[in-house]
């Protein structure tokens, strides 16, 4: 008789604890704000990316990409967690601080939300910049995801966005890869598995990918990180998943916790001002609470990542990898 009164208060604890966290986080994991109105004018263009038949200044040898402006290296930018936050002002002036790029890449939360409003708002702010002509590589973030107990990836996301369809099958398009000259680009969905055979299936994907590579050089973006440097935002299934086949790449960029830490190769980046809590012994060979962005310069000799503070675009941390 004791031992079922134990179960039977053991059960109404777990319970009660079960419902007083779901009261508190309701609203984070299951609630999705409504949508502002867009009253502008409408901006109509879909972003140029490689999943496409034609690029400017790229050609298409195959599956490789090959630059035609300078054969000589490739270069790329990379953004962080963005929401929408960067001005039309400062797109302009990223383009004119850096003419020669050859594509720019981007970690999820590209926008606030998956909504057309949000879209509008990205749209008007790339057009007429460098970024407007440059095609783009990215990956959706979770606030482009729909919250609820089955989240789906918003249709705004998928019509803008037209990837190659060479990944898992629970990630066509949004979990893919991009073979330049000396470079595979990997790009990572972490929303898009939930279930166990959805981790198995990219766990398998990714070393593949990874494998065939070859001699080229492997940089892998994805929106939550495997090694998180905030606190309290630590991931176990993709630590579990990920972590050992992504030691093989040569950087792994994330996005997600909104600060800077670098601890090769895995290199979390953010681009606003909404740093989460940096932890305290934390291993890191540097970090930043301030908003990042880098640049990537690929040639046959070197893999080249700089580091520069988005608001002064004044040099942070440095790093060069070698064949």
């Amino acid at each position: 008789m004791r031992k079922r009164i134990t179960w039977i208060i053991i059960i109404i604890v777990f319970l009660a604890a079960g419902a007083t966290v779901c009261a508190l986080r309701w609203k984070a994991w299951f609630s999705n704000p409504p949508e502002p109105v867009w009253n502008e004018a409408e901006v109509d263009y879909r972003f140029i990316t490689f999943g496409q038949d034609s690029l400017p200044h790229f050609v298409n040898h195959g599956t490789v990409w090959s630059d035609t402006q300078d054969p000589k290296h490739l270069r790329i930018l990379l953004l962080g967690d963005v929401h929408n936050e960067i001005t039309h002002d400062r797109y302009l002036s990223l383009g004119a601080t850096y003419p020669d790029l050859d594509a720019y890449a981007q970690l999820g939360d590209w926008l606030n939300r998956g909504y057309h409003y949000y879209a509008q708002q990205l749209q008007s702010d790339l057009k007429g910049t460098a970024f407007e002509y440059l095609p783009v590589l990215n990956t959706p973030g979770n606030h482009e995801y729909k919250k609820g107990l089955g989240k789906t990836l918003s249709p705004v996301w998928l019509s803008l966005f037209q990837h190659p369809q060479n990944g898992p099958a629970n990630g066509l398009g949004s979990t893919y890869y991009v073979d330049f000259d000396n470079l595979r680009f990997i790009v990572l969905d972490t929303s898009a598995p939930r279930l166990l055979h959805h981790f198995t299936r990219l766990n398998k994907w990714l070393k593949q990918t990874l494998n065939t590579s070859g001699n080229k050089y492997t940089v892998v973006i994805m929106h939550h990180p495997v090694y998180s440097h905030a606190k309290g935002r630590w991931n176990v299934n993709l630590f579990t998943f990920l972590a050992r086949p992504l030691r093989k790449a040569d950087l792994v960029f994330s996005g997600h916790n909104h600060l800077y830490a670098r601890r090769l190769p895995f290199v979390e980046i953010g681009s606003v001002h909404k740093s989460h809590t940096m932890r305290k012994h934390v291993k890191a060979d540097k970090t930043s609470q301030q908003p990042v962005y880098e640049l990537l310069t690929i040639t046959r000799d070197s893999l080249l990542m700089q580091t520069y503070l988005l608001d002064t675009d004044s040099l942070y941390d440095e790093v060069v990898i070698l064949p």
